[in-house]
């Protein structure tokens, strides 16, 4: 039989999923095939574990972190900022989830939100 689940519970539920929002791709510069294949070519997870150690961590209410990541002659630049209004940490996993979905959907970068969060992965040239 199907257990009844009363609609708080869904609502909660639903609550838990992370919302993504693209807020749009970009059309030029390198292309994570490009950062990919500069790197060695170790796959796009790979590339998304290497930036986003660097941006994991506490952040206050809409407190913004920067970095920027070398894979060979390219570079990335990386911006994540907690769009809420109390601190809040950005996990590991979440940062992961924002950047393969980023990786995947815009070739050439983008930013989105994401988990409460405002993300910006975005290609260049030069080390």
């Amino acid at each position: 039989m199907f257990a009844k689940i009363s609609l708080p519970a869904i609502i909660h539920l639903a609550a838990m999923i992370p919302t993504t929002l693209a807020l749009g791709c970009y059309s030029k510069g390198p292309t994570w095939d490009q950062v990919n294949a500069e790197w060695g070519n170790p796959g796009f997870p790979d590339l998304a574990y290497a930036m986003c150690r660097q941006l994991e961590g506490t952040y206050g209410a809409f407190e913004q972190k920067e970095a920027c990541k070398n894979f060979g002659n390219l570079h990335v630049n990386l911006w994540a900022k907690n769009n809420l209004g109390y601190t809040r940490p950005l996990y590991y996993e979440e940062c992961i989830n924002a950047a393969l979905q980023e990786m995947f959907a815009c070739s050439h970068g983008s930013e989105q939100n994401f988990a409460g969060f405002w993300f910006t992965f975005d290609p260049n040239s030069g080390a």
